[in-house]
């Protein structure tokens, strides 16, 4: 079989996600949590404004992309293995793995069709955000390089999830032990990581601490794309706790 053998896994795995109300149930929340993160960012920018503080339109555009990254990135890394997560172990469930092994496909194509099935549908809910980093450009201050560094990030986190789903899926063969699986490393990555390194600076006199104890967290991650963007200075933690806190 030729090296496109993957397609008709590739085709048959998108019908199968696409068809009824879920696919467009799930951008609809994708899209909705991340306009309503930026319409929280722009309030706590304008009650800035109010109290007089000197707010430019390039600080609120800076403040906005900050908020929007991390949430379209906070929803990434938890979304992404979700799409993998049943692609093997729904097989064995429903008893058709058999036949599949049975088909001229090789478990690499196999596997291939399934990771890009959940790349796929990720791939379109970055393409359903991507028009609110455009409102992002209408305040200035960040440049379509800054957005697309982000976007990079953001489809390497995505690429990375789904393939631990994926993984976990054809250990376990069982999709609840999969999801445990795969939700409990994540889990234990973001928290570990960050425990790690704040373990590090409270031994090392609050210290910032080195960048390998975080460089497996896709939040630092994403944090280093956005490495040269600050949000206004004159807004305070208790007001926009996150950004304030990665700058």
């Amino acid at each position: 079989m030729s090296g496109a053998g993957f397609a008709p896994v590739l085709l048959k795995e998108l019908r199968a996600a696409l068809r009824g109300s879920r696919a467009a149930l799930l951008i609809t929340v994708y899209v909705g949590l991340a306009l309503l993160a930026m319409r929280l960012v722009y309030g706590a920018v304008a009650d800035q404004t109010g109290a007089g503080a000197p707010i430019f339109n390039a600080q609120v555009g800076q403040a906005l992309f900050i908020g929007l990254a991390l949430t379209v990135q906070g929803l990434t890394m938890f979304l992404a293995p979700a799409t993998t997560v049943n692609s093997v172990s729904a097989e064995y469930e429903r008893r058709t793995f058999e036949l599949l092994a049975a088909t001229p496909i090789t478990p690499a194509q196999l596997l291939l069709g399934k990771l890009l099935t959940g790349l796929a549908f990720v791939l379109l809910l970055l393409l359903a955000v991507t028009p609110l980093f455009s409102v992002v450009l209408l305040f200035g201050g960040v440049t379509v390089v800054d957005i697309a560094r982000v976007l990079a990030v953001i489809l390497g986190t995505a690429v990375a999830g789904a393939v631990l789903g994926l993984f976990c899926s054809a250990l376990t063969r069982q999709t609840y032990m999969a999801t445990l699986l795969c939700y409990t490393l994540l889990v234990g990555l973001l928290g570990g990581t960050l425990l790690a390194a704040n373990f590090w600076s409270l031994t090392h006199a609050n210290q910032p601490p080195p960048p390998r104890y975080v460089a497996a967290n896709p939040l630092s991650a994403v944090g280093s794309a956005l490495g040269r963007t600050r949000p206004p200075e004159v807004i305070s933690p208790s007001s926009l706790r996150p950004v304030v806190a990665l700058s």
